[in-house]
């Protein structure tokens, strides 16, 4: 008896099969996969079709920097570093210790950091068009064969399909200060001839990767306070900070073109920049 009702027990109802769902599940194993659409075909099909495409010019460029929220990422900074005791107490000692950012230029500075962990955004227009100026300054090519993706970017200096995986450690700061660089009326003219130099057949180099490579050394002299007495005395740190960007790169395109430096010396001449 106990086995019989075992049976009864564990045997389907069938007054209570969802006959709708059995339906619903036959409908879905007949379905033929659909192919996955490749976003990144489709994006180039777009931007290789548009007619036109607004460039960004200097100022706003600069408006975007200054002001877009970058809130979240300032617990993620750090905009000085610790020195040891011994070498705190000597820097005193010989008047050699940075003087002190006051409050309303510390904001500022902060601001630096936190765009250099900004990153790119593919939602973002205005990030597309930062990229498709940079590459129409500099090669001066129509901007409609200017896709998101492509080798085309190799020509300006990033190392790949996607200039975004060459931002890693800067960030959205490595492209504004490469727009800096590229658009301010004071350095138009040298960041054409450092251009010029990096499509040279012998001594070329990177052009944009160089770039972000100085974003990260300007990054380490800001941090350990060597750029605070000018900082002070322009009574601004973005202006002085992208400034001491350009005067890096410049000293970076004279003894690359004087001396007749090549990629394979790359390492030796940023080490030097310091």
């Amino acid at each position: 008896m106990d086995h019989e009702n075992n049976s009864t027990d564990s045997a389907i109802d069938i007054e209570d099969v969802d006959y709708d769902l059995v339906r619903a599940q036959q409908e879905w194993n007949q379905i033929t996969a659909l192919p996955i659409i490749d976003l990144e075909s489709q994006n180039q099909v777009y931007h290789h079709s548009a007619i036109t495409i607004e460039f960004v010019d200097f100022d706003e460029s600069e408006n975007y920097f200054k002001y877009v929220d970058i809130a979240e990422n300032l617990s993620r900074i750090k905009p000085t570093v610790q020195k040891g005791k011994i070498r705190s107490f000597a820097s005193k000692l010989l008047l050699l210790e940075p003087p002190k950012l006051p409050d309303y230029l510390i904001s500022e500075r902060n601001r630096i950091f936190a765009i250099a962990f900004h990153p790119f955004d593919n939602q973002n227009p205005l990030h597309y068009r930062f990229l498709v100026t940079l590459y129409r300054k500099l090669t001066t090519q129509p901007a409609i064969k200017c896709p998101r993706y492509g080798n085309h970017w190799e020509l300006i200096g990033f190392q790949g399909r996607d200039p975004a995986t060459d931002l890693r450690g800067v960030g959205m700061l490595g492209i504004y200060q490469l727009l800096f660089f590229v658009l301010s009326p004071n350095t138009q003219q040298l960041s054409k001839d450092v251009y010029a130099l990096s499509i040279d057949i012998k001594q070329n180099f990177p052009f944009c990767v160089m770039g972000t490579n100085i974003t990260q050394i300007a990054l380490q002299i800001l941090r350990e306070k060597r750029l605070n007495a000018e900082c002070i005395k322009r009574k601004n740190v973005l202006l002085t900070f992208n400034y001491f960007y350009c005067g890096l790169y410049l000293k970076l395109y004279r003894e690359w073109k004087l001396k007749k430096k090549t990629i394979a010396d790359s390492g030796y001449v940023l080490k030097g920049a310091i």
